[in-house]
Formats: C-alpha cells, sequence, structure tokens
C-alpha cells in the first residue's frame, strides 16, 4: 500500500508541471484521468440517450417476461448488444472514480510520508489542501467558522454543478433517478467535510468536466428514433 502511494505522489509530482504546487497538481491530474475514462462515460451517454428510445422495447419484453427473469434478462442482453445499450455502463468509471478518490485522500492526509515538501499545500483560497473541513472545525479558534466556510466553496460547488448535471440528464432520460440523486449529492457534500479538501478539489473537477462531455455529447451527437427503428417495431 505505501509503495501505491508513494509512486501516486511522484505522478502528482509530475503532473504539477513545475508549477509548485499540489493544488494544479490535482487539477492536471483530474483532467488526465477524465481523459483516460473519457471511453467509458461516452458507453455511459450513449445508454443514456438509447433509453426513452428502447423503452416501448423494454416494456414490452418486460411484460412477455413478466414471471420468468432469465428469460427476460436473456432477451435484453440481446438488445443491449444490438442496439449498442450498455446496462452495466457507468459502474466501471464510479468504481475507479472511488478508489482514485480514496488514494488521494490517504495520499494528502499522511501527506508528510508520501508527498515532496518542494511543492505548496496553499492553492486559491485553501491554506492547505491537506486539511478536510472537519479538521478546521476542530482546531477551535478565532479563524475558524471563517476558514470552515471558506473549505465549503468547492463542496458548494460540485453539489450545484452536479445538482445542474442531474436535472440536464433527467431531460434526455425517461429514467427515474431522484431518490439515488439525493443520496449522491449528499454523498458529495459528506466526502467532501470528512477528507482533504485536495479531493474536493478532484471532484469538482471531475464534476465539471464530465458536465461538458454530457452537454456536448446530447447537443451535437444527439439520437433520433429513426436510427433505431429495427428496434423499437
Amino acid at each position: 500500500m505505501n509503495g501505491i502511494l508513494e509512486g501516486f505522489g511522484l505522478m502528482l509530482k509530475s503532473a504539477s508541471l513545475d508549477s509548485g504546487n499540489w493544488g494544479y497538481a490535482i487539477l492536471v491530474m483530474a483532467v488526465i484521468i477524465k481523459l483516460a475514462t473519457y471511453i467509458m462515460t461516452q458507453h455511459e451517454i450513449r445508454t443514456l440517450q438509447l433509453t426513452p428510445i428502447l423503452k416501448p422495447k423494454f416494456d414490452a419484453i418486460e411484460k412477455r417476461h413478466k414471471n420468468n427473469k432469465d428469460e427476460k434478462m436473456k432477451e435484453i442482453l440481446v438488445l443491449g448488444k444490438q442496439s449498442g445499450y450498455k446496462m452495466f455502463a457507468g459502474i466501471g468509471n464510479v468504481v475507479a472514480q472511488i478508489v482514485i478518490m480514496g488514494v488521494i485522500a490517504w495520499t494528502f492526509f499522511y501527506h508528510g510520508l508520501f508527498l515532496s515538501d518542494e511543492l505548496s499545500l496553499q492553492f486559491l483560497w485553501m491554506k492547505d489542501i491537506s486539511i478536510a473541513p472537519f479538521q478546521i472545525l476542530l482546531q477551535n479558534n478565532a479563524e475558524t467558522l471563517y476558514s470552515f466556510l471558506y473549505s465549503m466553496i468547492l463542496p458548494v460547488f460540485s453539489y450545484v454543478m452536479y445538482h445542474f448535471m442531474s436535472q440536464y440528464i433527467a431531460a434526455h432520460s425517461l429514467i427515474d433517478k431522484t431518490s439515488q440523486q439525493k443520496w449522491l449529492k449528499l454523498g458529495i457534500i459528506v466526502l467532501s467535510i470528512m477528507t482533504p479538501q485536495a479531493v474536493a478539489l478532484y471532484l469538482a473537477t471531475l464534476i465539471l468536466t464530465t458536465l461538458i462531455q454530457y452537454a456536448a455529447v446530447l447537443k451535437f451527437s444527439p439520437l433520433s428514433p429513426k436510427d433505431y427503428e429495427d428496434f423499437i417495431k
């Protein structure tokens, strides 16, 4: 485990591009990882686009195999393979991001062991991105409240961006994920409070770049039911 964290620290240092700041390293690393997971996100977006188009077909399969789950799943998988619909699209991406954020949190919590002192932990309005907001509250000094409020700027930004992205996605899909979105939004806030601000910086960059990718694909590469007439007959 130490070897992984030390290696990650070296990768981050390279990503800093001689800026002398760990914050810039996080931003660059987030963009690189986003590019690396670009295809996975594309599959997720395509599945969202296909959902309302193929819904009549899914409803017919549900009705035809109401009491036979195996046959229903088999037919859904065949339809997915033929149309490009990936039922579990996005799961791999989510798991990868959870692992990455875990590594970032661990690395910055113990930055004295895994990060070089050559780079600064101060970034923008954040005095130390290795400190979690809840740790700021525990300091209990005259600047505690102001420092905590400053530390919550990125979490609030992430929350707003995720909410906007959720609404944008909902407008292009018939899937109702309202309850799931509430838990995810709550998770963003809790995660940002309990982990180093470096995680909030990574998460904010990830959500913003994902929103841009979603908006670009849904606007410039829309799908039409006419393209899938063979599947919805």
